[in-house]
């Protein structure tokens, strides 16, 4: 009974908050996959995208490769933070999931998996976030768009790569691809939070890391926004890219 009792208050809870956010926001600026990529590229931002595990971590939940953690709660919203604070000078620019945030929200009805992953994050974002702010698209790198984002390190004046993921093969394959110099930094694939100072070392130790031709690209979940963080603010380009390469986003 007990369990089931549980499951009836977090059912109560997730259609509350489907209720209280189910309208638009009004607040907020979205920009689309175009407009973030001229943001990016026009500025020279770096881009940290949240998605809903992020929302999760920022609940006070585990997800499935990522353990709630006390301080990673902390620096989440640190980033989130010091972007709201000043975004317009902010020296990376901050994704959001706009895709289920933009609309009204009765959209997320048509699958019980949308209702349950988006509806909280509907509610946090509108209880918290929006204001007269501008925010990336955190669905950039959706599956089948490489031509759309490629354009981030197809360029004339990016001459090394960093690429943090937790497997080789696919910094092997973006080398092969495009025809750059590439370093490949090694992450763990599940609670890669545990081993962040170690990571950033590796990545500070190449002393190019923060130079003008050099792009970091990384992928290691909620750890992955606080790393892009700290190597931002000692001025290197750092892109987000989450599950681009391995598990990319369904449009």
């Amino acid at each position: 009974m007990a369990f089931k009792l549980s499951n009836l208050r977090l059912y109560f809870r997730l259609l509350y908050q489907f209720v209280i956010s189910v309208k638009k926001p009004c607040n907020a600026i979205f920009l689309d996959s175009d407009e973030t990529i001229a943001e990016i590229l026009n500025k020279r931002k770096s881009f940290i995208r949240l998605g809903d595990g992020e929302f999760d971590i920022l609940e006070g939940k585990s997800i499935h490769y990522q353990i709630f953690n006390d301080k990673l709660k902390r620096d989440l919203n640190m980033i989130i933070d010091t972007y709201l604070t000043d975004s317009y000078d902010c020296n990376y620019l901050l994704g959001m999931p706009n895709k289920y945030l933009i609309n009204c929200g009765w959209s997320l009805l048509s699958s019980k998996s949308k209702l349950i992953s988006w509806a909280h994050t509907r509610y946090y974002f509108q209880k918290n976030f929006d204001l007269n702010v501008i925010y990336g698209d955190s669905f950039l790198f959706g599956k089948g768009r490489d031509d759309v984002y490629s354009v981030l390190w197809k360029r004339d004046k990016i001459n090394n790569i960093i690429f943090v993921h937790n497997d080789k093969k696919y910094a092997l394959y973006f080398k092969n691809k495009y025809k750059i110099n590439v370093k490949f930094i090694k992450v763990p694939s599940r609670n890669a939070y545990e081993k962040i100072d170690e990571i950033v070392k590796n990545i500070i130790d190449l002393n190019y890391y923060n130079e003008q031709g050099t792009q970091i690209l990384i992928s290691a979940g909620p750890a992955g926004k606080v790393i892009s963080f700290m190597l931002a603010e000692q001025g290197a380009w750092v892109i987000d890219t989450g599950h681009c390469w391995d598990e990319p986003l369904e449009e």
